[in-house]
């Protein structure tokens, strides 16, 4: 899983997802774990309700932007390197040069759980946001299954 960047990871990592049957069970499970949970919960909706784009950066940073609009970093890729547990995530500097990178390697996406799950881990390791990776990257895996699966409901990010 997420190969292309797996040498920027230390500890290998699997992430767990699973299907939940609506929009709203699929915002209320990507923001359950963040400490302003459930203010975002109305504005994970109305990004999950947006037609699927692209995983384009711009279509990324326009996701975070509904998200997030409401901070100095909505919309924005992060100004600042960051720590998330054990993993140091690349320099600030390079994340709008690995994000068109992650478009080459992800675009186009094939119709496969395992390509929208390969998708956000090498996603979740470049850490291309100040906050809100998980849930701009549990969007996108939700906005996609929908579309290509939606007899199977929202794939999440999530035990």
């Amino acid at each position: 899983m997420g190969q292309y960047f797996r040498h920027l990871r230390v500890i290998p990592w699997i992430p767990k997802f699973r299907w939940v049957d609506s929009i709203a069970e699929a915002a209320d499970v990507i923001n359950r774990p963040h400490e302003d949970y459930p203010t975002r919960i109305p504005n994970t909706i109305k990004a999950l309700e947006i037609q699927v784009g692209s995983i384009e950066p711009t279509m990324l940073l326009e996701t975070h932007k509904i998200v997030f609009g409401d901070t100095s970093h909505g919309g924005q890729f992060r100004n600042i390197d960051v720590r998330v547990g054990n993993h140091i995530a690349p320099r600030f500097i390079e994340v709008a040069s690995m994000m068109d990178e992650l478009y080459l390697v992800h675009n186009p996406l094939k119709v496969s759980e395992e390509s929208l799950t390969d998708w956000y881990t090498d996603f979740e390791t470049i850490h291309p946001f100040q906050d809100g990776n998980g849930r701009v990257g549990g969007i996108v895996v939700a906005r996609y299954s929908h579309l290509w699966f939606p007899q199977q409901g929202w794939l999440v990010p999530g035990q």
